[in-house]
């Protein structure tokens, strides 16, 4: 039976198993017994959990059973929780717990935590996103709040904000070179806006004659499968299937619209306005024959991932490497 003198730290940690189906119980504060065993354990109650923080634990204090409990445990932080010893509880949906006669590993469903404070809750407004891009985009470089500021396009105090706040998420070192593949996994969901469907569309090859006042071919961008497609990405899918672009500004959908009509059904092509920088570059990724830019291997796995199921496979057996391109998911 649980003592109701147990922290809430050791809680958590019976809750963890709990949704493991392990059964176990804390008769006293500082122990657990699972299985019949009893175990002394060390709890520590974190809120993010980087690389940096993971050296700076000690090791478990001698026979406990060392476990951290935090919001965010990067996967280069749990390596280094391994080497000290530790096991953990990322209240995001994973339990590690290994010591002599006790070895968990587990997925389980996430541990609702206390609500998150203003400033984790709004890491991404426009701003953070094109931090996040420009940073996943060149994730081995060292750019300063000036640089990373002159790139986006964004005042240096709002860029210096939200690497401050990244960082406090535990997506952004202290170099400001961002975790992966935390930062990109977390990108994907405020990443996405609805495409709008248009009735017909020339065609990745066109022809774009008089297009020229719609901006094409120029300064629409390739994005998603057919862009996938291009670059080498797994995908399973026709040639032929409906293209996805980014467009500058919204009134160029409203044209789109206006010229190839609204699709009913299955669309010609998808077609949505340009949200942040980083997008519409002047010196493209690469280019199709017929001068449509492609989108950076980030952008397009940003968009492929927000298919939770063939999307998320595509992206996850996704090596960009032979682009010149670091992984970053």
């Amino acid at each position: 039976m649980t003592s109701r003198f147990v922290s809430p730290d050791v809680g958590e940690v019976l809750g963890a198993l709990a949704r493991a189906e392990v059964p176990a119980s804390a008769p006293r504060d500082g122990e657990i017994v699972v299985d019949g065993a009893v175990m002394p354990v060390e709890v520590k109650r974190l809120t993010v959990v980087t690389p940096a923080v993971a050296r700076g634990l000690p090791h478990p204090m001698n026979g406990a059973l060392g476990i951290v409990v935090a919001d965010r445990i990067s996967e280069d932080a749990r390596r280094e929780l391994v080497a000290r010893g530790w096991g953990w509880v990322d209240r995001r949906g994973h339990l590690r717990l290994w010591t002599k006669g006790l070895r968990i590993a587990a997925e389980i469903e996430p541990l609702r935590s206390e609500a998150p404070s203003e400033r984790f809750a709004s890491i991404f407004p426009p701003v953070g996103i094109e931090v996040a891009l420009a940073l996943l985009q060149e994730p081995d470089g060292d750019r300063t709040v000036t640089e990373l500021a002159t790139h986006v396009g964004r005042s240096a105090g709002g860029v210096s904000e939200r690497l401050r706040a990244l960082r406090q998420a535990g997506l952004v070192d202290r170099r400001n070179r961002p975790i992966v593949p935390d930062l990109f996994w977390e990108l994907v969901g405020p990443w996405h806006e609805r495409p709008v469907a248009l009735a017909s569309f020339p065609g990745l090859d066109g022809p774009f004659r008089q297009l020229s006042w719609l901006g094409l071919p120029t300064d629409w961008v390739l994005t998603d499968t057919q862009a996938a497609l291009l670059l080498g990405a797994p995908v399973i899918a026709s040639s032929d299937a409906p293209p996805d672009f980014y467009v500058p500004q919204a009134s160029m959908v409203e044209a789109a619209v206006s010229h190839f009509g609204p699709a009913r059904g299955q669309p010609a092509a998808t077609v949505r306005p340009i949200r942040y920088a980083g997008v519409h570059t002047e010196a493209p990724f690469q280019r199709t024959a017929s001068g449509i830019q492609v989108a950076h291997p980030v952008v397009v796995a940003l968009d492929l991932a927000h298919d939770r199921a063939r999307g998320r496979e595509v992206v996850e057996a996704w090596d960009p490497t032979a682009l010149g391109v670091t992984r970053v998911w």
